[in-house]
């Protein structure tokens, strides 16, 4: 491929030439970009993904991923542990944070407040 077609298509090319097919057509005019929705606030954007976990009706339970919670790693965190209102529904056994299923009543507080990047507390069915 020669230079010239190579970077003809920086130029104008009269339409039928063969460097008329390289070119990538109509370059937009350079001005301020459109941009999307603006981007949601964490609380926001956590009941948003409350609700797209909560996907059927009817009983639900905290469940914690144990890979993204802060226990797991060199922090400790017991903020879901102190800020639940169902007493002993969550607990730290070790370095692990478990959800009693019969004791938790699904009421999703500790969702919103769970400090791991990400959210490591999901509200799930009861099955």
């Amino acid at each position: 491929m020669s230079r010239r077609a190579l970077f003809g298509w920086l130029l104008p090319t009269p339409p039928g030439s063969p460097a008329a097919l390289l070119s990538p057509g109509p370059v937009p005019p350079a001005g301020p970009v459109a941009v999307g929705p603006p981007p949601r606030s964490r609380i926001a954007w956590q009941q948003a993904r409350r609700e797209a976990t909560e996907g059927s009706f009817g009983p639900k339970v905290a469940v914690v991923s144990t890979f993204a919670c802060l226990n797991a790693g060199a922090d400790f965190c017991a903020t879901c542990v102190e800020r639940c209102p169902e007493p002993g529904a969550i607990r730290v056994e070790g370095r692990r944070v478990v959800v009693d299923p019969a004791v938790c009543n699904g009421c999703g507080v500790c969702v919103p407040l769970c400090p791991a990047p990400g959210g490591a507390i999901l509200l799930r069915p009861v099955a």
